[in-house]
């Protein structure tokens, strides 16, 4: 009986081993499963960001060109404004004189023109 307590205990101990050895694997792949989800996860969205960041920079350049566009356009507008004295249609161009009396003498002038009314406009003519 000796024999067989021994062995009975050699078994025991080998059974308990082999429960606990399992458990341990079980809970090793377990674990390595979940981290190998997380990394197929995170894997997809790096790949959607690198997307998203390529569009933005594609983006950026376009408005960076459309930027650069548009202070051409306007740097033009203002030098053909300035040097070839153009204008926008609608627009009136008002060139101011160095003689700030002359000035005031015409605008005075147009006042004065235009408190009279239609018909004393059309006497004066008249009159001349």
């Amino acid at each position: 009986m000796t024999r067989r307590k021994k062995r009975d205990k050699k078994s025991k101990k080998g059974y308990i081993f082999l429960v606990i050895l399992l458990s341990v694997i079980f809970l090793i792949t377990f674990v390595n499963i979940n981290i190998w989800r997380q990394r197929a996860e995170i894997s997809t969205m790096m790949s959607s960001l690198e997307e998203r960041r390529r569009e933005l920079e594609l983006e950026q350049e376009k408005t960076k060109d459309e930027e650069i566009k548009r202070d051409i356009e306007e740097e033009i507008e203002r030098i053909a404004r300035e040097q070839l004295l153009l204008k926008k249609e609608g627009e009136s161009v008002v060139i101011i004189s160095q003689e700030p009396e002359a000035l005031r003498e015409e605008v005075l002038e147009e006042d004065e023109g235009e408190e009279k009314s239609f018909f004393e406009g059309i006497m004066e003519i008249i009159g001349r």
